[in-house]
């Protein structure tokens, strides 16, 4: 029955092939177990011989039906597996064009939310409703991320970091969000490796895994985090619980995206397919173990890297005195061009820098920008450009502008990480870079550090 329901499992045309080689198999089993012993019977002076070749043709037959499974099935989960790449190939084309409409608009509802809130009191009456939205629109913004990481077009900014700190310095948030009633043990190895890996994403893989082992203890119970070096070349990060468990039917798909055993109210099904894509952006591999009752585990192995060297003393910037006259850039007479194919976009940028005293120039387009640098007869001192915007791209753009202003600060803002350009500039150069949606605190930081840095 098992083998029938093995094959149950096969995609369709693999079935045709199968049964039928299954069933022949079958048939010249059942001859065989009818035509010997009968032959025995009749002549039982050679009954040996003849139990001998049913015997053989029977485990012929055995063989056959096991290889014929084991191809088929095997078939079967290259099948699936070439099914889930192109499903997620899909997913990631169409995360890329859904991200940047949706991370302007979440920009815009995101940035004026903020605005609004900055200009109200937390006992006026509309203060409540601003703070809804904007909480609204950053659990959208979440969602967009997930979908971006999870079909492998976020660009991670790995590098040599420490992970014992990174889990260290999680612990506080970790506990808030699991609660009182679940204990959260941590074990580190004191000389654990360096690895290469993206700081915030792997703060991202320990809180998804600390809510899914929440959700797995309603009751409560013990979360642990262990870290150690496996060998030369990996460090082993151990996240489990001692919730509810799994079963392996479900383990096979606990990392598919949507895939969920929750009602559709309480997620997604993004978490920890998410932590999957995560962990292969980073280049590291992850396996779950688990039994239904008996809790879950998930070990990560990130790649070991030397660690980096240590910082050099401080410069005199550093002193009291000088910090406070460096946090303090002179703005007035500072010119920005904003570059972006939103009217909203640009709105909410001015808005957010008209306090601070900037002259502020704007464009919708590539062609646009270049016509306002030669129309401006003073120097403009910071460019905010959208890295993909009608015409020229924003990284060809900022270059033409710096060869007729060479001492520009460009700041780029961007929807999705989709180009070569872009990624390079995330590794390199991260804080030249500003990933929407992001906030008017976000936009006024960025454009500050670039007005007080003095090259």
């Amino acid at each position: 029955m098992h083998r029938l329901f093995a094959l149950s499992r096969l995609p369709d045309e693999a079935q045709a092939d199968a049964r039928r080689a299954y069933a022949a198999a079958w048939i010249i089993l059942l001859a065989a177990l009818l035509v010997g012993p009968a032959a025995a019977f009749l002549n039982p002076g050679h009954a040996g011989p003849w139990l001998l070749a049913t015997a053989a043709v029977a485990a012929a037959c055995f063989m056959t039906i096991a290889i014929i499974l084991h191809g088929s099935l095997r078939r079967s989960r290259l099948e699936a597996q070439l099914r889930q790449v192109r499903e997620l190939d899909s997913l990631g084309r169409m995360a890329g064009r859904m991200a940047h409409d949706f991370n302007n608009l979440l920009t815009v509802i995101n940035g004026y939310s903020g605005l609004l809130l900055s200009r109200t009191e937390a006992g006026d009456s509309i203060h409540a409703d601003l703070q809804a939205i904007r909480e609204a629109g950053e659990r959208a913004a979440s969602l967009v991320r997930q979908l971006i990481t999870v079909s492998g077009r976020q660009a991670a900014q790995p590098r040599a970091l420490d992970l014992n700190a990174i889990v260290s310095g999680s612990q506080a948030t970790l506990e808030s969000l699991i609660g009182a009633d679940i204990k959260l043990t941590i074990a580190l190895e004191p000389a654990l490796g360096c690895v290469m890996a993206d700081p915030g994403q792997i703060r991202q893989v320990l809180t998804n895994l600390a809510l899914n082992a929440r959700d797995a203890m309603p009751g409560g119970g013990k979360l642990s985090i262990e870290a150690a070096n496996i060998n030369r070349d990996y460090v082993q990060l151990t996240v489990s619980d001692t919730g509810t468990g799994m079963s392996e039917d479900v383990m096979s798909h606990i990392f598919e995206p949507f895939f969920t055993t929750k009602p559709a109210a309480f997620g997604a099904g993004l978490g920890l397919a998410e932590v999957y894509g995560i962990v292969k952006q980073n280049g590291g591999h992850i396996s779950v173990s688990s039994k239904a009752g008996r809790g879950a585990a998930f070990k990560i192995y990130l790649p070991r890297v030397p660690a980096p060297p240590a910082p050099s003393a401080p410069d005199a910037v550093d002193s009291p005195d000088a910090r406070e006259t460096y946090a303090e850039p002179e703005t007035g007479g500072l010119a920005v061009l904003i570059v972006d194919d939103e009217a909203s976009v640009r709105s909410l940028i001015r808005q957010s820098l008209a306090p601070y005293g900037f002259t502020i120039l704007e464009a919708g387009s590539g062609e646009a920008a270049l016509a306002a640098v030669a129309a401006y007869e003073g120097k403009i001192n910071i460019a905010i450009v959208d890295f993909v915007i009608p015409g020229l791209n924003g990284l060809d753009l900022a270059l033409q502008m710096e060869r007729s202003l060479p001492a520009l600060k460009t700041l780029y803002v961007s929807s999705a990480v989709e180009s070569i350009g872009m990624v390079s500039m995330l590794r390199h150069a991260p804080e030249r870079v500003l990933l929407k949606p992001f906030t008017a605190e976000q936009i006024v930081e960025r454009v500050m550090a670039l007005a007080r840095d003095p090259a």
